[in-house]
């Protein structure tokens, strides 16, 4: 819990009327009664689904359905979140409504500030890509551990998924969504098979605790053509092509650069609808980078040296 947010919530449910136990002192006579609520915000209503306050989970509800809010430009930048108002929609205590309001603020979407309140911090372009620039590191190293180990399991099964993928894109009914869904298994291949519970926690993280999990929830961002989809099938194939040598510099190198391209679809989809555009050090192109240097560090090599180049590079 964001310590500053726990220590605003102490000094003011200090000043709440505690309810009526054996070990609290009974409520005031001028407090409002126990089913009265404050109206509800305009704002929050139109932007958010309304849902069951006994539902399992309601505070991490609030906070995925507040997040696709602020993705989907419902809720902006700069917008003020009361804690009343959320909790008038939901129809729940405030206790839920601020450890929504904590998640959303490790996720990116929010700040809060003392004495003043909590705001939405906007989308932007620049923080889709740092998301997906941190994925990309994270899953290339995934990727590379899978290839160093050589466990024939492995490559089953991204084979597997690569086949999967395949058959969904030959249909015409398959959907953008549905091709990302099947398209996710890979990530889940990769980390059931790279051996490192640090690295499995670190992705969990990832997309649990940002804003990664927003973008895909509720409008596609990428896989739109058939074009693209075909595209991704190849891409599968190749990286089935690089794990059978076991060649984990190819491996990485090629994970890096499907994520470099799904992230640059999504970018250009998100601004044709939102607008914005991304800051230089964002603008990264891994594996093109790493095959200039590999041929800049062979041409200064002598002809003695080993090349540095994969066989896929």
């Amino acid at each position: 819990v964001n310590p500053r947010i726990y220590f605003v919530d102490k000094r003011q449910n200090s000043r709440m009327s505690p309810p009526p136990t054996v070990w609290h002192t009974p409520p005031t006579s001028d407090a409002p009664p126990p089913d009265t609520k404050p109206a509800k915000a305009a704002r929050l209503s139109d932007a958010l689904p309304k849902i069951k306050p006994q539902q399992h989970g309601i505070a991490h509800r609030m906070a995925d359905e507040v997040g696709v809010a602020i993705v989907g430009g419902e809720l902006e930048d700069g917008a003020r979140i009361l804690e009343e108002e959320l909790a008038a929609h939901y129809g729940v205590s405030r206790s839920p409504v601020r450890e929504a309001i904590a998640l959303l603020e490790r996720r990116g979407l929010v700040r809060t500030e003392p004495r003043r309140g909590t705001y939405v911090v906007g989308f932007t372009p620049n923080l889709i890509a740092d998301l997906f620039n941190v994925r990309g590191v994270l899953m290339g190293l995934a990727a590379r551990y899978v290839a160093r180990q050589r466990d024939p399991q492995s490559l089953a099964d991204l084979q597997a998924v690569t086949q999967a993928l395949a058959q969904a894109a030959g249909q015409d009914g398959t959907t953008p969504l549905q091709f990302a869904k099947l398209a996710s298994g890979l990530g889940t291949t990769l980390l059931a098979h790279c051996g490192s519970d640090v690295l499995r926690r670190m992705v969990n993280d990832h997309g649990h605790l940002t804003s990664w999990g927003m973008i895909w929830r509720e409008r596609p961002v990428d896989f739109l053509t058939a074009e693209r989809r075909a595209e991704t099938v190849r891409d599968y194939e190749t990286l089935c092509g690089l794990l059978a040598e076991w060649d984990d510099v190819g491996c990485e190198a090629w994970l890096r650069k499907m994520l470099d391209d799904t992230r640059d679809n999504a970018l250009a989809e998100l601004a044709r609808w939102r607008g914005g555009t991304v800051g230089a050090q964002f603008q990264i192109q891994t594996f093109a980078a790493l095959t200039a240097f590999v041929r800049r560090a062979q041409a200064a090599s002598s002809p003695s040296t080993a090349p540095l180049e994969t066989k896929h590079a």
